[in-house]
């Protein structure tokens, strides 16, 4: 069972608006959504600009770009007078890169706090009472940043990609960090005028930029998995932390079988909605009458 955390319940206060960037150089809001290129957008944005790409460019786009740093007058003026870029991604692969980049990846010492959430939860589910009662400085790209801890939890107990999914599936959708939380919920009700598929987003924000007369900026390649064969649900049960000590990143093939991806279309079938819509209807956000999706709706 998911629990709702002190800093989960902070960030809902301003979810989606983290995530909605905008600057007055592009003059078109772009959703970030985690785990969808935002790495991509926020360094193109940066570019733009003209910030030191040597930045932290989620620290960047957090303080400087983020529509939750407006005052919601203004930001409601801004959404409803500039065109709105929501890039998606097929979601089993969004929780593949999510699992990997968060759990495999890391040293236990420099896990993030949401996984450690998940991983606090997997104890409480087994009878252990969890009490923050320590703090450990974990290093978040080129940051030290303290981190609540509980000495009950064994964080080296991290999830199985199974065991994630499932946690992920059952949740309360406010539980969720952004990372993991479904992209339709970023959207919902909300106007957006280009859906974009991910291995179309560097094509659209090059059209952005000639449209803006600017010059295009090179990018970094999209955050798609490669497509290479491999033994289905080979890994899927197999704990991250034995997956980080034995130096394997998995692809999705290898993390899944027939009945898990199931239980992913299922749960998130109103991103395959929205990727099936982007994939269709994909054009360039400058080209000719302004596209419209409509309102996403639940």
């Amino acid at each position: 069972m998911s629990t709702l955390s002190v800093r989960q319940a902070e960030q809902n206060l301003a979810f989606p608006l983290d995530d909605f960037l905008y600057h007055e150089s592009v003059g078109v809001v772009i959703v970030a959504i985690p785990k969808v290129g935002c790495s991509t957008i926020k360094r193109w944005y940066m570019r733009h600009v003209g910030v030191d790409l040597a930045a932290d460019p989620h620290k960047y786009a957090y303080e400087h770009l983020a529509l939750s740093r407006r005052t919601p007058c203004e930001a409601a003026r801004i959404l409803e007078s500039r065109r709105v870029i929501a890039p998606v991604r097929d979601p089993a692969e969004r929780l593949r890169s999510a699992f990997v980049d968060k759990f495999v990846w890391p040293k236990t010492a420099d896990l993030f706090e949401p996984a450690r959430d998940i991983i606090e939860d997997m104890h409480r589910a087994s009878g252990v009472e969890v009490v923050h009662d320590a703090v450990v400085h974990a290093t978040l790209g080129d940051v030290q940043v303290p981190i609540p801890v509980s000495s009950a939890v064994d964080y080296s107990r991290r999830p199985s990609f199974h065991q994630f999914v499932e946690y992920v599936c059952d949740a309360q959708e406010d539980h969720l960090d952004s990372h993991w939380r479904p992209q339709h919920a970023f959207i919902r009700d909300r106007r957006v005028d280009v859906l974009v598929p991910i291995d179309a987003l560097s094509a659209t924000l090059a059209g952005v930029s000639r449209a803006l007369g600017a010059p295009v900026p090179a990018l970094e390649p999209e955050n798609v998995t490669r497509k290479e064969p491999a033994a289905r649900g080979l890994l899927a049960d197999v704990p991250a932390g034995e997956l980080h000590e034995r130096d394997l990143f998995p692809l999705l093939a290898e993390l899944t079988d027939d009945a898990l991806m199931e239980r992913i279309r299922t749960r998130f079938a109103d991103d395959l909605a929205l990727l099936d819509r982007a994939k269709d209807r994909c054009r360039s956000p400058m080209s000719g009458s302004r596209p419209s999706h409509g309102l996403i709706t639940t």
